[in-house]
């Protein structure tokens, strides 16, 4: 007797971990693309994906989009990544994971209040000369 093979809690769990790291935006997620690369397996780092063909991960994120969004929102959390760009998908398994640490998102905030601060004082120094 043959049938499909039901998904496991520790499956989700992995899939959730996958698309939290290699397409850390929302976009492409219901694609083929990343669920391809993820049965492509090419460096052998999700064996665990052999155990459903890609279009049934695929549908399987797919049907619990918004289960599967919260959890992979929380890993994200968890771990530190933040997608840089909401339109970065992984092509292939030789890219490395996308998305910034906490350390750049803090960088990154100190310069735009740098930036702020520098724009408010030409405005003041504008709105001082034009008053004398």
């Amino acid at each position: 007797m043959s049938g499909r093979t039901p998904f496991t809690n520790d499956e989700d769990s992995l899939l959730v971990k996958y698309i939290a790291t290699y397409n850390p935006s929302n976009k492409g997620r219901s694609g083929n693309t990343l669920y391809q690369t993820l049965c492509k397996d090419a460096d052998n780092k999700w064996k665990w994906s052999r155990t459903h063909p890609w279009q049934s991960w695929r549908d399987r994120y797919c049907k619990n989009q918004r289960e599967f969004d919260i959890k992979i929102k929380k890993y994200q959390i968890k771990h530190d990544i933040l997608a840089a760009d909401e339109n970065m998908v992984e092509k292939s398994s030789e890219e490395r994971p996308v998305g910034l640490t906490k350390r750049k998102r803090e960088n990154d905030t100190e310069e735009k209040c740098a930036k702020a601060k520098h724009d408010l004082a030409s405005i003041n120094v504008q709105v001082t000369l034009s008053r004398a």
